[in-house]
């Protein structure tokens, strides 16, 4: 989701208390501080913090990214085969939600999981595709990406539940870290097929309407992030619209035959 650009790396609400990301914490004072440079330079008019317009708007674009590659999935049941399909965003879309989910329900914000929760069932339902009409290499593949990514959750919950127990802050931290891995990966993973695309000439492996979604997506963050000034949402929202714009890059070069 929040496919980290993805709604997911937007901080918790702030009215007096403490800001949570990924990659920063910023009290109140400090935070005020930013907030205001920042409405300085924008003349304040840019964006409005305390509207639920960017939130609900990032909610419709998240959940539009997950259900981008649903169609060629669909047709790939049909046909019976993954021909043509990268199957490492499969997986990834099922982990980047996971990952986001928690971190919503963790600091109790109703925008991140209503971005994620959705992309929970949709990356089961891309997962299960994978493994039904994977090839053996592709299985093995998919069932690597869970099982590493099922580690690393469970080592974070191990450190959260057990030695960080009524600690809100920092296990809000290392949830939205986590998450903000997560999705840092799951922009990297269509470009896991670019050496196919450059040996075949073709980016038919690269799905167009995810790579669009993505790249408004992670746009739309990383632009609310630097307004802001918090790290923690426009780092990876920012390497987001890069990777999204390399595969719209590739497909505008070599087409999708």
């Amino acid at each position: 989701s929040l496919a980290s650009a993805n709604l997911g790396s937007l901080p918790a609400r702030t009215h007096g208390k403490l800001r949570l990301t990924g990659q920063n914490l910023h009290a109140t004072k400090p935070a005020a501080k930013g907030l205001a440079l920042a409405n300085k330079i924008r003349g304040g008019a840019l964006i409005d913090l305390n509207s639920p317009a960017v939130p609900i708007l990032g909610v419709v674009l998240a959940n539009a990214m997950m259900l981008s590659s649903i169609p060629a999935v669909v047709m790939a049941r049909r046909k019976g085969s993954l021909e043509g399909i990268n199957p490492v965003p499969l997986a990834m879309v099922l982990a980047n939600c996971i990952a986001w989910t928690v971190y919503g329900l963790n600091i109790g914000d109703v925008f991140i999981f209503l971005a994620n929760a959705p992309g929970v069932l949709v990356g089961l339902f891309l997962f299960s595709t994978g493994i039904q009409l994977g090839t053996p290499k592709q299985r093995k593949l998919l069932e690597g990406i869970v099982l590493g990514a099922g580690t690393l959750f469970l080592s974070a919950g191990a450190k959260m539940g057990l030695t960080l127990r009524g600690q809100e802050i920092e296990c809000a931290a290392i949830a939205a870290a986590v998450a903000n891995v997560i999705t840092i990966m799951f922009y990297l993973s269509p470009l896991s097929a670019v050496k196919q695309v450059i040996e075949t000439r073709s980016a038919r492996a690269l799905v167009l309407p995810l790579a669009a979604t993505s790249f408004m997506n992670s746009a739309l963050w990383m632009s609310y992030g630097l307004t802001i000034g918090q790290m923690g949402v426009y780092v990876p929202n920012g390497i987001g619209v890069i990777f999204s714009l390399i595969q719209l890059l590739l497909i505008l070069i070599f087409g999708q035959k």
